[in-house]
């Protein structure tokens, strides 16, 4: 009796590592695992879930870190860019700023008219501080946001949580960028 459940016990045990095994796998080659890349960003096929998006977001971090950058505010572009920041702001200790973007409706798309602080400027001056937006297409936001911060600091450094592969000029190559995709994905968490 005792030989049989010992035998029945292996039997699930090798299933189970296999299903782990088949699972792991599949996560690697849908590109949604990136705890075995080396580099940011990780290439993506279809939405992650929120493990993998806090993994990167504490990659980024540590790059930023090793990098001997050590910031002392985070500045959100728009509200949509307050989760990464907030993720980045608590890894470091210091607090988020941020600034209010005007669009205006081009061909049916939101493109950046102008980027507005909704702080005092003396706030970050000679200080380290890191730009973070959710989501680059043209860079144009990311260039005009640049553009203000270094009226009043040079030590800048950008981090995107997700650009998709578009034929677009870009204005603004980012420091950092946590996802990539070749083709646009909708909603880049599920």
């Amino acid at each position: 009796m005792f030989g049989l459940a010992l035998v029945a016990f292996t039997i699930v045990t090798g299933l189970v590592t296999l299903l782990a095994a088949w699972m792991t796998y599949a996560d690697f080659k849908s590109g949604r695992n990136i705890s075995t890349a080396r580099t940011l960003p990780a290439t993506i096929k279809r939405s992650i879930r929120y493990r993998v998006y806090e993994k990167a977001l504490s990659r980024a971090c540590k790059m930023l870190e090793a990098s001997g950058f050590r910031p002392e505010f985070v500045v959100a572009i728009q509200y949509s860019a307050l989760g990464p920041a907030a993720e980045i702001a608590r890894y470091f200790r210091i607090p988020v700023l941020h600034v209010e973007v005007t669009l205006e409706d081009v061909n049916g798309r939101p493109v950046c008219q102008s980027v507005s602080a909704n702080f005092g400027m003396a706030t970050i001056r000679s200080k380290r501080v890191v730009i973070v937006d959710n989501r680059v297409y043209s860079g144009r936001t990311l260039s005009d946001t640049v553009s203000l911060i270094r009226t009043s600091t040079d030590q800048i450094k950008t981090c995107i949580v997700y650009q998709p592969g578009l034929d677009r000029p870009n204005y603004y190559q980012p420091d950092i960028v946590l996802f990539k995709s070749k083709k646009p994905i909708a909603s880049l968490l599920r």
